[in-house]
């Protein structure tokens, strides 16, 4: 887990810093995207402990910063609790429309049973104090990022994650792909995923994402 923060915050910063470039090289605001970090766990751990989220943000420190704040905790097999971070981004989109979804992971979702299992830990009286009182696990979640034309990049860890992490970004119209976190070559590809889709979408409203992304990728790749 701590090599796996260490990762995500390199990858934030170089992120932040390569789409920061091409964007301000081509007349738009440095500064017009915004990203959210999200933790799950499992059921064995209780609501503040199972998701823990930022706050949206433009600045890399302060991201870094609550990466800062996330220790390894509540492991429980088979499985962890995706699905809450498929829900929260479906809840998210709701408020305000996002564009992309990225996971990386070292155990595979929940398959429905086993959400609801591991839900009785603690009994449903408890699931209903907190935001996500109803049962649902990560193929309702697809489809409903799915039809708002939000993929799912999803990153496994290792191969006993691999099938489930496909599926979900099959299902989304997303990427797939292992991730060593000791190697450069997966975290430029994770990277990669990253910032083009961020330029994409800041592109989109004229017209010149393929462009920023041409740019990107003629600098850095």
């Amino acid at each position: 887990m701590s090599s796996l923060i260490t990762q995500a915050k390199n990858t934030i910063q170089i992120t932040f810093e390569q789409a920061r470039d091409i964007l301000q090289s081509k007349g738009y605001d440095p500064q017009c995207f915004l990203v959210m970090i999200c933790f799950f766990r499992s059921y064995s751990s209780k609501w503040d402990q199972l998701f823990q989220s930022s706050s949206w943000e433009n600045n890399a420190d302060k991201l870094r910063s609550f990466l800062q704040t996330i220790t390894a905790s509540g492991g429980r097999d088979p499985g962890e609790a995706v699905e809450v971070s498929l829900w929260w981004a479906n809840k998210k989109y709701d408020e305000s429309p996002i564009n992309q979804v990225i996971i990386l992971g070292d155990q595979p979702a929940n398959l429905e049973h086993e959400a609801q299992q591991h839900r009785n830990i603690f009994g449903q009286n408890y699931w209903n104090t907190t935001p996500i009182k109803d049962l649902t696990y990560y193929k309702p979640e697809c489809n409903k990022l799915k039809s708002k034309n939000v993929p799912v990049h999803a990153f496994y860890l290792n191969e006993y994650t691999r099938q489930i992490y496909s599926e979900i970004s099959q299902l989304t119209g997303g990427q797939s792909a292992y991730l060593d976190i000791y190697s450069a070559e997966s975290a430029k590809k994770l990277t990669n995923v990253l910032v083009e889709q961020i330029l994409r979408d800041v592109g989109k409203q004229d017209g010149r994402g393929e462009e920023l992304v041409k740019a990107y990728k003629a600098k850095y790749s």
